[in-house]
């Protein structure tokens, strides 16, 4: 299988798989999301990453702004998928009764068919009233946003051995950039939290920014359980 720059592999686009296995992710979707949103897997990308600097020699403080970008990434991947869960979390039950309710109906089965719709309506009142996981497109967005300035960033330092320049200069070049650059996300992602009043946590800032790595410390993905 095909692996990108952080060690990943990559999958194919939904799209392109057999129309058995595109309709049964349809259905499993939610499934597959909280099931791919555990942190085991997210620690082990995240040391894959870690590795793979300690193999291109990075000085310790590139490694720690670089491993706390990836940390923010891996965050901002699981916000997303939480939010689409959300997003999802009352218009899924709301269809399933609207629908159980019209069957019920059909049948003569007229209480069932009251109560159902009754669910139904509540779901949907409640939707209204408190909408959830609208961030799902910034947070994802963001996501891609940060592991293309990471890729960029790792790529520019192995330019940089193979020419001769790996200097601290080249190093800190490197890391005014990647904070520049993390400065503009988090901005994208706060006016997007703003222009849907949107709280957003602690996921959208970079974990490690600002702290550098002892002598010979790699500093370790931290994600809650």
């Amino acid at each position: 299988m095909p692996r990108d720059i952080f060690g990943d592999v990559v999958e194919p686009h939904i799209l392109s798989r057999p129309f058995p296995q595109r309709l049964l992710s349809v259905f499993l979707w939610p499934f597959m999301a909280i099931w791919n949103g555990k942190t085991k897997a997210d620690r082990e990308r995240f040391d894959r990453f870690s590795a793979a600097l300690n193999q291109d020699q990075a000085p310790r403080e590139l490694a720690a702004e670089l491993e706390g970008m990836w940390h923010w990434a891996l965050n901002n991947r699981r916000a997303a998928r939480r939010a689409a869960i959300l997003f999802w979390a009352l218009k899924l039950p709301a269809l399933a009764f609207a629908s159980a309710g019209g069957l019920l109906s059909y049948l003569g089965n007229k209480p069932l068919a009251i109560s159902a719709s009754a669910l139904a309506s509540f779901c949907i009142l409640l939707d209204a009233l408190q909408p959830r996981g609208r961030l799902r497109n910034a947070h994802l967005r963001a996501f891609h946003e940060i592991t293309n300035r990471l890729s960029e960033a790792v790529s520019d330092w192995r330019v940089a051995r193979l020419e001769g320049s790996a200097t601290p200069t080249k190093a800190a070049e490197i890391i005014v950039r990647t904070r520049r650059d993390a400065k503009s996300i988090e901005k994208f992602i706060e006016d997007a939290a703003a222009s849907l009043d949107e709280r957003i946590g602690h996921m959208n800032r970079p974990a490690n920014r600002g702290r550098s790595a002892k002598p010979g410390e790699r500093i370790r993905c931290t994600t809650p359980e």
